[in-house]
């Protein structure tokens, strides 16, 4: 009986150790699956135009900006820079954070890890200030003659698709487009809107919008997938002189449409 009874109670208690430790080992897997999610970079990109009716203000461009680029801290967030004219490329100039703490962080001590920090945050104030600098360099130097007379405003989508392609859904990303978004393209099929510039008539806005999308991804190659699908905030930042409201409205209308057709949302949508 004896015999018995020790016997139950080493299998009652084994039962009740794994039972609690499978409830404890849970909650832990649980978390570390969140945090796997739940934490991405932060991805900006920025497209400068460099046409001609461009007078943009540099200082209010560069403050707008200067805000995102001063929460970037992770390892591998980063600033695109991509520009804006009659010969727009697929690639942006690419500024990442690549501080990291060491490997053996968690097993360092106070001071060590206090010096750590240190180092860590010196070389994060380092590589913010280089894209700051590059940011207000590429915003007010002036581009060659030869690219500024046209404005190839569709062919931005083609950098948005290069720059976000790997973009994970876990990640912030955004745009920032200093322009007045007025494609002038020569050409069949292309828009000119310095020479036919549409009405402010949100129908017929709609309409050219509708009839441009098909264009765009054959020209530039977007196929099915949408540039914009991962986009969290979308911001046009318009020249504060030398363009009228009444065109601002117009461009506003017909780039709406153009964006939702190509998965933007309104909401995540900003002209100022």
């Amino acid at each position: 009986m004896n015999k018995l009874f020790v016997s139950s109670f080493w299998v009652l208690c084994c039962g009740a150790l794994l039972l609690a430790s499978v409830c404890l080992a849970a909650p832990v897997a649980t978390v570390a699956a969140e945090q796997k999610v739940t934490t991405g970079r932060k991805r900006v990109l920025v497209l400068i135009d460099r046409s001609a009716s461009i007078q943009s203000d540099a200082n209010q461009a560069f403050e707008r900006i200067v805000e995102q680029i001063n929460k970037m801290g992770g390892y591998g967030d980063e600033l695109g820079i991509g520009f804006i004219h009659g010969k727009t490329t697929a690639n942006a100039q690419i500024f990442r954070i690549e501080a990291r703490r060491p490997a053996d962080y968690a097993d360092m001590g106070g001071l060590d890890q206090d010096e750590a920090d240190t180092d860590f945050e010196n070389q994060v104030r380092q590589q913010r200030r280089r894209m700051k600098d590059a940011l207000r360099k590429s915003l007010t130097v002036a581009a060659s003659d030869k690219i500024v007379q046209w404005s190839d405003v569709w062919g931005s989508l083609a950098t948005m698709d290069t720059f976000f392609r790997s973009a994970g859904l876990s990640d912030n990303c955004q745009v920032f487009i200093v322009s007045d978004l007025v494609e002038s393209m020569p050409g069949a099929g292309r828009r000119d809107f310095h020479k036919q510039h549409p009405a402010n008539d949100a129908a017929q806005l709609r309409q050219m919008a509708r009839a441009d999308v098909p264009k765009i991804r054959s020209i530039y190659g977007l196929g099915s997938a949408s540039p914009l699908s991962k986009v969290d905030q979308f911001t046009v930042l318009f020249p504060a002189s030398g363009v009228q409201n009444s065109q601002n409205n117009a461009m506003t209308q017909y780039w709406t449409n153009v964006f939702e057709l190509l998965g933007l949302s309104r909401s995540k949508m900003l002209f100022q």
